[in-house]
């Protein structure tokens, strides 16, 4: 299981994608062939609950269907709310079933707050970084965006883009403030 911790905007569910499309890919790196790579909402799952009389039943059923199909990665954008609902008693023996496989995307802030500091959590997920753009980079990124449309974006008018919205939304993380 793998944590994807970086500050918010940075690509982290970005990245996710990416792999869902190497899964999808036949031409793809051979150990996710066959992969299927699902995207889970948590705010759906905390308003179906009630259908299922708990959270903890909708887990359990959610798994076991993830084990009878097999092969299949579960991804949770947000995936430190999966530890915030009195949830991770109930979670810690299903997430160690191998297989069952999980990706969550967090901040540095909330993994901290929710599974570094459970030790039987912090051994269940690898925790990977993954930093904000640097400022070549977001160039790069908004250039490819920019050869899909038209008219396209000259690399001063880029350039300006980047520093622009690193004044205007100095909060937020490259890529995703750039865009």
């Amino acid at each position: 299981n793998a944590a994807l911790v970086g500050p918010a905007g940075c690509g982290k569910t970005h990245l996710v994608r990416q792999l869902a499309a190497c899964c999808a890919d036949t031409d793809g790196p051979e150990p996710l062939a066959g992969t299927t790579l699902v995207s889970l909402s948590l705010d759906r799952i905390f308003a179906e609950a009630e259908r299922f009389g708990s959270l903890g039943a909708l887990f359990e059923k959610l798994f076991a269907e993830v084990r009878r199909e097999g092969d299949v990665i579960l991804f949770f954008d947000e995936g430190h709310r999966l530890f915030c609902h009195n949830l991770g008693d109930l979670l810690k023996p299903l997430i160690t079933d191998p297989e069952v496989r999980l990706i969550l995307a967090t901040t540095p802030a909330e993994y901290e707050a929710t599974i570094a500091r459970d030790q039987a959590l912090s051994r269940r997920f690898t925790p990977l970084r993954v930093d904000a753009a640097t400022e070549e980079e977001t160039e790069a990124i908004l250039a490819g965006q920019s050869a899909a449309m038209t008219p396209s974006f000259t690399p001063e008018a880029l350039r300006e883009i980047r520093a622009l919205a690193g004044r205007v939304f100095p909060d937020r993380s490259n890529p995703a403030r750039s865009l």
